[in-house]
């Protein structure tokens, strides 16, 4: 149940103003990519259950004591932080957080934040061998754009865009892969 997009989302007024980019800057510094990655895709799957059903209470409170939160999330710094700034607050009991009703402003927050969670964890499973990479720093927002509009409403000048970096990165992919034939040949 994603909300119909209707341009590229601001990410900036999205997030800046209820602390979310803060959260997310301390949580991607984090130094343990392994941890980094547990808390990601954990916290990618609290906020996608609750986007997908927004009126199932059942994904709105977590009990901070799981074990998954306790080995996942506590341990990375701005996790929690994270949760808070998305909406989730004391239930009251000090065990539970728990989020309120959604409303279109959450989605959309939701959205943008699932998306820099996505990139995350791909930079994480799929890191950049040598130095930056021009391509995927420009992906990032494209993975954004094409994650919630469908082709078919892509303006078409956005869609040449798009298809130019994803050439870029297929060639960028074969060039790698070519390099790392060499060196292997090499190496023998």
């Amino acid at each position: 149940m994603d909300p119909k997009w209707v341009g590229p989302p601001n990410m900036s007024a999205i997030v800046s103003d209820s602390g979310v980019f803060d959260a997310l800057r301390v949580l991607v510094t984090h130094e343990n990519p392994s941890a980094l990655l547990g808390a990601a895709r954990l916290l990618k799957q609290i906020l996608t259950n609750v986007q997908h059903h927004p009126e199932d209470t059942v994904y709105h409170h977590l009990k901070m004591t799981a074990r998954a939160i306790q080995e996942r999330l506590m341990p990375v710094p701005g996790t929690i932080d994270l949760l808070k700034a998305m909406g989730f607050h004391d239930a009251g009991d000090g065990e539970h957080l728990e989020l309120p009703t959604m409303t279109e402003g959450d989605r959309a927050r939701f959205n943008v934040v699932i998306g820099i969670l996505d990139e995350t964890i791909d930079m994480i499973v799929h890191p950049f061998e040598g130095h930056q990479d021009p391509i995927r720093e420009l992906d990032f927002d494209i993975g954004i754009i094409k994650k919630h509009r469908p082709k078919d409403d892509i303006h078409v000048h956005q869609q040449e865009i798009i298809d130019k970096f994803e050439a870029a990165k297929r060639e960028r992919r074969l060039e790698d892969e070519a390099a790392k034939q060499e060196r292997q040949r090499h190496a023998m």
